[in-house]
């Protein structure tokens, strides 16, 4: 009875998440329940079990201290009180008898093996909680090892309980997949060794652009817009979602200045058609490979969300020929994945590919624009933070990888444990992208101005998620210090705004 009470409590704990997030809650909640098992020692399910037992082991032994303030030296109280310590002590444990007969300690393994008929000792298949125990302390162990924290595996648990996956590896979302890995690990920078990036300046007219009530695919919100320059124009490519059927379909608007679009499609640009694709296509990165402009997107099905791969040539996009978009396919296939953008250029003959498995931001090497890529050059470039920070939670690529004189500029996002989206900066090596030079320990846009923060009918509250960024002065590839960029994001993940920065403000002195 009591594991069951603990077990209530830590499932409302998750579904307080679900509520504080605001998006999709019920299904969610129903994931978490319809996803509850698991085979798999390191298990989300079996980590998420041996967390029950852990409370319920402190209840135990609060239980006993109480007990021991009241007994006023009564033996009867007093004995009750260390035989629940010796409960709790003891209770992961076991003990191999002579002769090799293995006996669990658990109550929990003893109750539940007497509860469904078994006589004499528990079998091997029954003690489940002493493995899930040793599981545990060994995934903890192994994962604070290398920098992350607890508090983080608690999360990806949440994480997969929502679309239903409880039943997937841990070991391989939280320490990587390392036998399909090279250098996996990248060494961290402290932030403390890092001096601060100066903060972007928002366009005093913001937002940009917002939903058009009379559409049926955009009228409930616009967010999260790529962004690219052609022949002295800026196009942004964003994700919109109608009243009609809450899809993720793909649009577009044209600036002359950056700031003021004089033109925008009464039509989607791309929508989903693919079944990977059913719930919508997502969060678009534009880069210019080989005078083809490649589209970085997040394909969403029902289940799970992955990165795809489009590409459209510039004559056919200037001129709005959006038939001719080829779908390369599935980067990585059943990999739930996001953020992914490409570098515009080539490292050793191979394409590049930032992207985000869950709170890394990873880096993969192919030596072809065919899908799925390769997964045999994989590396970690960042990770969250520890401690009460502003990307402590998750973080994830922004912008599409800029050139600069002083190495690949790119703003990417970060994610605190109050779900508040904010936007920081990156610099890698220009030869080697796998090298990160610099990341600013503090955040250069955060959720301020009303329609960042968001209202009644904002989708996410406290939200700035940037999926593309271009050189204020459209003729430079190459970007010095006293060139400004254009950095576009979804605010509230609702409408869309633009903000500004210098690079040499972005990028302080000692790493230009």
């Amino acid at each position: 009875v009591a594991k069951q009470v603990v077990e209530v409590e830590r499932f409302s704990e998750i579904w307080q998440r679900y509520a504080g997030e605001r998006k999709e809650f019920a299904e969610k909640v129903i994931n978490a329940l319809e996803g509850h098992w698991g085979k798999t020692p390191l298990s989300a399910h079996n980590i998420f079990e041996s967390g029950h037992h852990r409370v319920l082991l402190e209840r135990l032994r609060d239980m006993g201290a109480g007990l021991l303030a009241e007994s006023s030296n009564d033996p009867v109280l007093t004995s009750l009180a260390e035989h629940l310590g010796d409960v709790a002590d003891s209770y992961h444990l076991g003990l191999t008898l002579r002769g090799g007969v293995f006996v669990p300690c658990s109550a929990w393994t003893w109750a539940s093996y007497s509860y469904k008929g078994g006589i004499g000792l528990p079998t091997p298949l029954s003690l489940h909680v002493e493995r899930d125990w040793a599981s545990r302390d060994f995934l903890t162990a192994y994962y604070t090892g290398i920098g992350g924290d607890e508090a983080r595996i608690e999360e990806a648990i949440a994480d997969l309980m929502a679309e239903g996956k409880e039943f997937q590896d841990l070991a391989s979302i939280l320490l990587g997949v390392i036998h399909e890995a090279e250098q996996v690990v990248s060494p961290a920078i402290s932030a403390g060794d890092q001096p601060p990036a100066a903060p972007h300046i928002r366009f005093d007219a913001n937002p940009v652009l917002s939903p058009v009530a009379a559409s049926t695919w955009e009228s409930k919100y616009l967010l999260n817009p790529g962004a690219i320059r052609l022949d002295g124009k800026v196009y942004l490519v964003y994700r919109a979602v109608g009243h009609d059927d809450d899809i993720s379909r793909l649009g577009l608007a044209v600036s002359s200045d950056g700031f003021n679009f004089d033109e925008r499609l009464s039509e989607p640009i791309f929508e989903p058609g693919t079944p990977s694709e059913e719930k919508g296509c997502e969060d678009p990165r534009l880069t210019m490979i080989d005078d083809r402009v490649h589209m970085v997107y997040t394909a969403y099905s029902i289940s799970v969300a992955q990165i795809a791969v489009a590409s459209i040539s510039i004559d056919d996009f200037v001129n709005y020929r959006w038939k001719n978009w080829h779908r390369h396919g599935l980067a990585f296939p059943s990999l739930a994945d996001k953020d992914g953008a490409l570098f515009p250029a080539v490292f050793d003959g191979k394409f590049a590919m930032i992207h985000r498995v869950d709170p890394h931001i990873w880096i993969t090497f192919s030596p072809h624009m065919r899908c799925p890529w390769p997964r045999r050059e994989h590396k970690i470039l960042a990770g969250s933070r520890s401690g009460l920070v502003w990307d402590s939670r998750k973080i994830g690529g922004g912008s599409q990888p800029l050139k600069t004189k002083f190495g690949w500029l790119m703003i990417y996002h970060g994610v605190d444990h109050n779900h508040v989206y904010r936007l920081g900066v990156m610099l890698l090596a220009q030869a080697d992208p796998t090298v990160l030079l610099y990341r600013s320990p503090n955040f250069i846009l955060e959720p301020k101005e009303v329609f960042e923060v968001g209202q009644d009918d904002s989708w996410v509250p406290n939200v700035v998620f940037t999926c593309g960024a271009v050189g204020r002065d459209g003729s430079k590839e190459v970007l010095g210090a006293d060139d400004e960029i254009l950095v576009y994001y979804g605010a509230a993940d609702t409408v869309i705004g633009v903000a500004t920065a210098r690079i040499g403000d972005l990028i302080p002195r000692g790493f230009r």
